[in-house]
């Protein structure tokens, strides 16, 4: 369906990179039905010719580029060609990206590094310098350039894309800056769309959504946003995110004691299972009030909880793929304990399959579980539970998890560090 025409860009040449997919693709199609002649770049020639199509159909001037932004011997050469085609570029847009979802700084590879590096910013740099030389000798152009919520709050999980999409707002500045001793005008556009306290609310409201993502996902709310100009951000309580790194350090089977200790101190009979052939499930509890403790309820109405621990890294997100699987071997397991000879839980007592883990899910998975009513929890709001509860002396006292292997290595508070035996001591 055609989009609103908002403004006309009849007679003006588009450049999108990566614009053969995605984002990129949006942005292409949008500027052809505001008139635009558009050109697209990307790496892949099947997936450009396919978007080329749709562009042709629209019925503006259009061209497929064949290029990746990382080949720097490439780009001008493509530029030209998009000029010789379709004339002079009046519109860049620097749109090809990548990620690394290394989970840290500790974790990611250089190579990786330097490769979002090169696509997300280098490239940027690259190309912009390119077009603008271009846009400078007939005093007209846009250069737009894809930023992020991390160009202003990075993300500890994607280092290089955080730090790339923090650079992009400084190269907006250093080339305005350069740009305005040729053209007075370079930077009035953004001006009149962009500003401090704008863009303020608009991360508060990024910021607010998330909040109710929480509250539907069961998950701590450790800030909240007043509704002053600007907003302010203000932390609930103070965490102690020492408390998560332990959880993700200690031995798998630790982590089902802490879950079951966790249930425990809801009230409920709590155990891991010791099992091997159970599916996959950790740990189970019986006896979980599920009204206020101080009412009565019959005892046969009280809560049976079924459930899988993951301990996984920062970063190691859960699939939705893992999670069907738990559904499926928890309601199995929850049939074979209502169906056990002289079992105390009848058939209908009321049922939650929990699934806690020390990373966090996958997009697609947090759909999943809400779908179906899975009682899940990050890592984050496992540690805000542990803590409110007591145990953080009890988990402080397990032993880290030590892993060896043919290269004699042992894993000891958080490092590798080289391993001997007692022959060898």
């Amino acid at each position: 369906m055609k989009s609103p025409a908002l403004f006309d860009l009849t007679g003006r040449v588009a450049v999108v990179t990566g614009g053969n997919g995605g984002i990129g693709r949006g942005i292409a199609l949008g500027l052809a039905e505001a008139g635009a002649a558009v050109a697209v770049l990307g790496r892949n020639d099947e997936k450009n010719q396919r978007v080329l199509s749709e562009l042709q159909a629209i019925g503006v001037p259009s061209v497929a580029v064949k290029v990746d932004v990382t080949n720097r011997a490439g780009l001008a050469p493509a530029l030209n060609k998009v000029e010789s085609e379709l004339g002079p570029i009046g519109i860049l847009v620097n749109n090809a990206g990548n990620v690394s979802l290394s989970g840290g700084v500790l974790n990611e590879k250089s190579e990786d590094w330097d490769n979002v590096i090169e696509t997300q910013l280098n490239a940027v740099f690259l190309l912009s310098k390119l077009a603008a030389k271009s846009m400078l000798s007939h005093k007209s152009g846009k250069i737009i350039n894809i930023g992020s919520m991390y160009s202003f709050f990075g993300s500890g999980l994607v280092p290089s894309y955080s730090a790339a999409k923090g650079a992009i707002v400084q190269l907006r500045t250093v080339a305005i800056t350069a740009l305005q001793k040729q053209w007075p005008q370079s930077d009035q556009f953004i001006e009149e769309f962009i500003d401090e306290e704008g863009r303020l609310h608009y991360i508060a409201e990024h910021l607010r959504n998330d909040l109710s993502d929480r509250v539907i996902d069961g998950k701590v709310k450790d800030f909240e946003i007043d509704d002053e100009s600007p907003p302010y951000v203000r932390r609930l309580f103070p965490r102690r995110p020492t408390l998560l790194d332990k959880l993700r350090r200690i031995a798998p089977v630790n982590f089902e004691r802490v879950c079951a200790k966790i249930l425990e101190s809801l009230g409920a009979d709590a155990a891991t299972t010791q099992q091997t052939n159970d599916g996959g499930i950790d740990f189970t509890a019986t006896k979980l009030k599920i009204i206020h403790p101080s009412l009565p309820m019959p005892a046969s109405c009280h809560g049976v909880v079924i459930g899988q621990a993951k301990r996984y890294k920062e970063g190691a997100a859960i699939s939705e793929t893992k999670l069907r699987e738990f559904v499926g071997a928890s309601v199995l397991k929850r049939h074979r304990m209502a169906s056990a000879t002289e079992s105390s839980i009848p058939p209908l007592m009321p049922t939650l399959f929990a699934f806690w883990t020390t990373s966090d899910l996958e997009r697609n998975a947090k759909i999943y579980a809400r779908s179906v009513g899975l009682w899940y929890m990050d890592g984050t709001t496992l540690a805000a539970y542990a803590q409110e509860l007591g145990l953080s002396e009890f988990i402080d006292s397990l032993p880290d998890l030590v892993v060896r292997s043919d290269k004699c290595l042992s894993f000891e508070l958080g490092r590798f560090v080289p391993y001997q035996n007692s022959s060898q001591a």
